[in-house]
């Protein structure tokens, strides 16, 4: 390929004696605002007003495609004779080779109304919107009144809206050859990238949630991998019965589930840490989570005697979802980019971890379960997690935000707010003055009340606002059911180890989903007043 493209350009040019050791660098960008050619002295060509090249022949128009563009994509050098009109020049590459910039690009002009994803075909340049959730149409904006809300899971794509407007900010290249390997370059546990290491520490430092001095750092496959992982490190695999795992109900509905999965001899969901009482040598994992899920109240552990170990679970540990009253300070402490950045789908977890032995059985079990963690992911979430950091570091200081209220008493936008956990508290205290105001309207409903505390972090008194709605039908014993015929979809207390009254209602969702189930909350809360 080289020696053809040195010859076609001895040809057109009268380029001699080409060396490669001898050459000129041609400046080859992905121009973010342009779609055109930009170049400089282009023999026999010339610019249309819309900035594309009208070439005067056919043969112009041949060699400016098939020479200079192949030529300046896939070469890197090349040498020319001094005489030549030909000059260095930048040329915009199509979106296949340039992806990130297009992408960038298209989404910045939003043209699914807000309401959808853009889903782009590189090799066409063409794309289509994939409308959320409640919306269709074109370019998703035509509302679909009798559609269905689907607040099962706790999908935090609140943040999106966000990483819109700062995503630039941690957005990440990897070139096709680089983190090939299945090793990383931490020195202790081979999948670890000691960047996601140092990043996660000066994390914490800066929101001042947990202490990670002495703390040995097992990245997994989100929290979930990390808790499995907790429990094939904590149970001694030479007893004749296996280790009771416990948690006070209402527990996270997943807990039993991911223990008894796979049926293992070593470990088994054993229920109600409340009312679990241990015999002096039984073994057993207390599961504490805190903030809560679903409740979002603040827990400690409650089982005391035998031979127990407690694995703290602070994936809702942060100043948006509840006042930071002092550096979490445990054995073992589980987090997650999902509830922190609403990054879910990177998919990665950490432990923090005081005993090196613990960490390097947790480790171990990774390595044995999937072979460690896609560096890709770990690269992504360091960028991110590194991002957020800066903010607070470089910028300096608190930036303020308000929730503002119409004539009519209605919760406005939140304003100011740049920097993210400025923004999520912004918007989770916005979500949750909006639904407390809808629920004190009638009967029909009600939440947990909250305990304002002083928050470190912001520096001020401030009140919990959780991730979930513990919410409770005060008429209806089956409350997911009642909320389902609603177009509200909720996951019944029962799979929390409480009674079905209850659901729990993610409050992390899209804006305009929250505004449509704090609509049909108003409304069957009217229907009870009608009645």
């Amino acid at each position: 390929m080289s020696s053809r493209m040195d010859s076609d350009c001895e040809e057109k040019h009268g380029t001699t004696n080409v060396d490669e050791r001898d050459v000129r660098t041609l400046r080859v960008t992905c121009n973010k605002s342009r779609k055109h050619l930009v170049a400089a002295s282009l023999p026999n060509g010339e610019f249309a007003p819309d900035g594309s090249v009208t070439p005067k022949s056919w043969i112009t128009t041949s060699f400016i495609l098939n020479g200079l563009f192949l030529m300046f994509v896939l070469l890197s050098y090349m040498k020319h004779d001094t005489a030549s009109p030909l000059k260095v020049a930048e040329i915009a590459i199509p979106a296949a080779i340039c992806p990130a910039s297009k992408l960038i690009e298209i989404t910045a002009n939003d043209p699914c109304s807000g309401h959808g994803v853009y889903e782009v075909d590189f090799e066409t340049e063409h794309g289509t919107c994939r409308c959320h959730s409640c919306f269709s149409g074109r370019d998703c904006s035509a509302t679909d009144d009798m559609c269905v809300i689907d607040l099962y899971q706790g999908d935090p794509t609140m943040f999106e809206n966000y990483w819109r407007e700062h995503g630039d900010s941690c957005t990440t290249t990897i070139l096709g050859w680089q983190r090939m390997s299945y090793y990383a370059n931490s020195k202790q546990f081979f999948f670890v990238q000691t960047e996601l290491d140092q990043v996660i520490r000066s994390l914490h430092d800066v929101i001042g949630n947990a202490v990670t001095e002495g703390r040995h750092i097992v990245i997994g496959v989100g929290s979930t991998q990390l808790f499995q992982a907790a429990l094939y490190a904590l149970s001694p695999p030479d007893r004749a019965t296996p280790t009771k795992v416990v948690s006070v109900a209402p527990f996270y509905s997943s807990y039993p589930t991911i223990t008894d999965y796979l049926k293992s001899s070593l470990y088994q969901w054993a229920g109600d840490a409340s009312v679990y009482r241990p015999q002096s040598d039984d073994s057993y994992i207390e599961l504490v989570t805190t903030p809560n899920n679903p409740t979002g109240e603040v827990r400690q552990s409650v089982v005391s005697g035998g031979a127990g170990f407690p694995v703290h679970d602070l994936a809702y540990y942060w100043p948006h979802h509840t006042p930071i009253t002092s550096p979490a300070d445990h054995d073992l402490m589980l987090f997650t980019v999902s509830k922190s950045t609403g990054h879910a789908g990177t998919r990665i977890g950490w432990a923090l971890v005081k005993d090196l032995k613990v960490a390097q059985k947790m480790a171990k079990f990774i390595e044995l379960n999937t072979i460690g963690v896609s560096k890709d992911a770990q690269i992504r979430a360091a960028h991110i997690l590194r991002a957020v950091t800066r903010q607070y570091r470089e910028l300096g200081g608190k930036i303020p935000y308000t929730l503002e209220k119409t004539r009519s008493g209605q919760i406005e936008e939140r304003i100011g707010a740049k920097q993210l956990f400025h923004f999520a508290a912004a918007e989770m205290s916005y979500r949750w003055q909006r639904l407390r105001s809808v629920l004190t309207k009638g009967t029909r409903f009600s939440v947990p009340e909250f305990q304002p505390a002083w928050c470190t972090f912001f520096g001020e008194i401030r009140s919990p606002a959780p991730a979930f709605a513990w919410l409770r039908c005060n008429e209806e014993a089956d409350c997911e059911r009642f909320l389902r015929h609603s177009g509200i979809l909720t996951r019944s207390g029962g799979y929390f180890g409480s009674n079905t009254s209850f659901v729990r209602l993610s409050m992390l969702d899209r804006r305009a989903s929250f505004e449509i189930l704090i609509d049909r909350l108003e409304k069957l809360q009217s229907a009870v007043d009608m009645s």
